[in-house]
């Protein structure tokens, strides 16, 4: 058991120290610095260094390393991040966005220096305090009023490409930051009462993010920029009528919209296009509306839904029948919901017109069934029935369990036999009962939807 124990972690600490630096396209020219036979002389030196965006550091080298014809950058496992061999003293680096951390390095020939310590990226600041170690702070948890008293407040320009994040009361909150949809930090500060800061909305970011910890919790206020696009786009771009766009439920109440890049009077097949309700919107891909009944009930009452679509700089409109398409819907699977629903009522089935539960033979003389709108195909011999794929997975699985229970139950039985002949066991002795050992008992060792109101 110990000899196991021993040999995975020997393979754990390999991989871990396989992990620990990856090839990078500078490793030639930083080995260039100082060829063979020559040997690297490593000294350590405090760089000067600045994140000044999501994926930029700037770095500053220290007195010692002033006449170097080489710096780069590093993660803390000594992957080459970026590299320049034209120094100027301050330069700016490209790093990968979501990193934690990073070391500076400079060279003159084969003498090196190297930052002693690691520097913490926005990334890294904000995981420390996640991760609980945040220094020096802790705070516990805020009241409901404690909170109120920051008033941070979020503001969001999409037609300006700015968000404005602030507070008014900054006792007890170390930092705040600017957040994408993706997760990815796009501004960082250190703050005091009164902070403001600014930070620039990406094209088609649909929401950005104002966060700071509050005690022992992140706080975070949201700005949904989807509507602020979709009226920018409107408002950019000219717009006329066109006669429909394609639409139908794919359940009770989800329903996708598409643009036939065919269809010549809304968009042609090379156009690239943008389709879009009054709050939700999507580029080159159908849109999947989630609605409810609240604001109009489609199921009885007459209901409609605008969309428009962008084609090039010509945007157009239609207006979609939800009741008509909603009927549709139940006609073509009557009394079941949460299945496709196609407008020309084209039975749901297999390729080649099977429908569904229909067999037949292929031209590979395989039997075929249509299951769930997918072939299931298999050699059938003298007429015999053929196993689809789920059942011999599943005969697969039981034979997998069957060898599994033998090959512990002989296990068992051979650790019985040798206790027996080793005297493990102790004969019974006359008149005097004794408790043997449990049995086994000294074996050893499982797109995005969207809402909008009707």
């Amino acid at each position: 058991m110990m000899a196991r124990v021993a040999l995975f972690l020997a393979c754990l600490a390999s991989r871990v120290a396989a992990q620990a630096q990856e090839p990078s396209l500078y490793d030639g020219a930083i080995a260039d610095l100082c060829p063979p036979p020559d040997d690297v002389a490593v000294s350590n030196s405090t760089f000067t260094l600045l994140q000044t965006g999501p994926t930029t550091v700037t770095v500053s080298v220290p007195a010692s390393a002033a006449a170097a014809n080489a710096v780069w950058i590093s993660d803390a496992y000594g992957t080459v991040l970026d590299y320049t061999g034209s120094p100027t003293g301050t330069d700016i680096f490209t790093m990968p966005e979501g990193i934690n951390d990073v070391k500076a390095h400079a060279a003159m020939g084969c003498m090196r220096v190297s930052d002693p310590t690691t520097f913490l990226t926005w990334q890294g600041l904000v995981d420390t305090f996640q991760s609980g170690n945040y220094d020096g702070f802790g705070g516990g948890g805020w009241s409901q009023s404690q909170i109120e008293e920051a008033n941070l407040t979020l503001s969001a320009d999409y037609a300006t490409r700015t968000a404005s994040f602030s507070l008014t009361n900054a006792t007890g909150i170390p930092f705040m930051y600017f957040k994408s949809s993706s997760g990815s930090i796009l501004s960082y500060a250190e703050t005091t009462s009164g902070s403001s800061f600014t930070a620039t909305i990406s094209d088609w970011e649909t929401a950005i993010f104002g966060c700071a910890p509050m005690g022992d919790t992140m706080q975070c206020q949201e700005a949904d920029l989807s509507s602020q696009i979709i009226a920018s786009l409107k408002a950019t771009n000219p717009s006329s009528d066109v006669t429909a766009i394609p639409a139908m439920f794919i359940s009770e109440t989800t329903l996708s919209v598409s643009v036939p890049t065919g269809a010549t009077d809304v968009c042609s097949s090379a156009a690239s296009y943008i389709l879009m309700t009054e709050s939700a919107f999507t580029l080159d891909s159908s849109l999947l509306v989630a609605l409810s009944t609240t604001t109009c009930d489609f199921t009885s009452a007459a209901c409609s839904l605008q969309v428009s679509v962008l084609c090039g700089t010509t945007m157009r409109s239609g207006t979609i029948d939800l009741t008509g398409a909603y009927s549709s819907f139940l006609a073509s699977a009557p009394g079941t919901f949460g299945v496709t629903a196609f407008e020309d009522d084209v039975a749901r089935g297999c390729e080649g017109g099977h429908t569904e539960g229909a067999i037949w033979t292929n031209d590979d003389d395989e039997s075929c069934e249509c299951i769930n709108t997918i072939p299931e195909c298999g050699p059938a011999p003298d007429g015999r029935p053929h196993l689809t794929v789920a059942e011999a997975g599943g005969i697969a699985a039981s034979c997998f369990v069957a060898l599994l229970i033998i090959a512990v139950m002989g296990f068992y039985m051979c650790h019985k036999m040798k206790m027996k002949t080793t005297g493990d066991v102790p004969a019974k002795p006359t008149g005097a009962a004794v408790e043997l050992p449990a049995a086994g008992g000294d074996t050893g060792p499982a797109a995005g939807v969207t809402t909008d109101a009707v």
